[in-house]
């Protein structure tokens, strides 16, 4: 994401190799970091004091800038090809493809997970996409960099074995007249198919399919929407399940969408799990100033999941 930072005085900052890290400050004095972010540009104003011109004492120079996500560093493409072979453990793949990017704070949550074949990369590539394409292998989110600044790669879990961070409803913590609610009529899948689409042995694929109390779901609808995921190096069947079913349970597209705006909460970060008016729903993200006037608005998807009971381990 990008975040506007108001003009300040230039006092030698370095906007090439420095970085800027918002704190919201409560009354108590405690601090809570707001994200770690690189310039993205810089517009440097001069500013004349008096009747004095280009003089050393009555110029001053003010910067407005605007700073990005540092994932901005791993949208970057690759300096040669990149392939992993049959038996990788992925986990070791994606930190190897952290550090070669530039990476040095990170978290990846263990997987024993390993490649079936090979898989490879022409030079070039967006190093993200690499990235993105080895975690979705494992059912992982997209790795994101929390509001610490450390990038956390980790696996998406069943809503129903997570409680919610904050809780919100229509009265009383949100602001009134921001509500709003969509549902994707027609394009939210309520079916999720995996494959492998490399050279394998025999067919390699996995399926999951939406819970039959979502609204959109076989069971009501009476038809299937299905969404079919190529990977390579998909280990097995199993994999393959899992795939497909973590892709469903992270998928931004999902059925029903919810949007409000509350006064600023810095103990809101990317993927968390939000109560909304008794569901539990994804943060898929959100926007905020940096004043303690500021709103925050948030864009959540309301994602159906298994119970935690009925992850899938083994192969028919």
């Amino acid at each position: 994401g990008h975040q506007a930072i108001a003009a300040a005085p230039n006092t030698g900052v370095n906007t090439l190799t420095e970085r800027v890290q918002p704190l919201m400050v409560t009354a108590d004095g405690a601090e809570y970091p707001m994200g770690l972010f690189l310039f993205a540009d810089a517009t440097r104003a001069l500013v004349l004091s008096g009747s004095v011109v280009f003089s050393a004492v009555g110029e001053q120079w003010w910067t407005d800038a605007t700073c990005a996500d540092q994932g901005v560093i791993l949208a970057q493409g690759t300096r040669g090809p990149v392939a992993f072979g049959p038996g990788q453990l992925i986990t070791e793949a994606i930190e190897q493809q952290l550090v070669a990017g530039g990476i040095i704070n990170y978290e990846i949550e263990p997987s024993t997970a390993t490649l079936a074949d090979w898989v490879v990369w022409k030079p070039g590539t967006d190093r993200s996409k690499v990235i993105n394409e080895l975690c979705s292998m494992i059912g992982y989110y997209s790795p994101y960099f929390d509001n610490r600044g450390v990038c956390q790669v980790r696996s998406v879990p069943a809503l129903d074995a997570v409680d919610p961070t904050i809780s919100y409803g229509p009265g009383g913590n949100v602001k009134r007249g921001s509500i709003t609610e969509s549902d994707d009529l027609i394009d939210s899948p309520n079916l999720y198919i995996v494959t492998n689409n490399g050279f394998t042995e025999a067919p390699i694929w996995g399926e999951w399919k939406v819970p039959a109390e979502a609204p959109h779901s076989y069971e009501n609808i009476g038809y299937w929407r299905t969404k079919v995921i190529d990977k390579q190096g998909i280990e097995s069947n199993t994999a393959a399940r899992n795939a497909a079913r973590a892709e469903g349970w992270a998928d931004y597209s999902s059925y029903r969408w919810a949007n409000f705006t509350t006064s600023i909460n810095p103990l809101h970060d990317t993927f968390d799990v939000i109560g909304w008016r008794g569901d539990k729903c994804r943060e898929q993200s959100w926007t905020t100033g940096l004043d303690v006037a500021a709103d925050h608005r948030h864009e959540l998807r309301r994602i159906w999941s298994d119970p935690p009971a009925d992850e899938i381990t083994e192969d028919a």
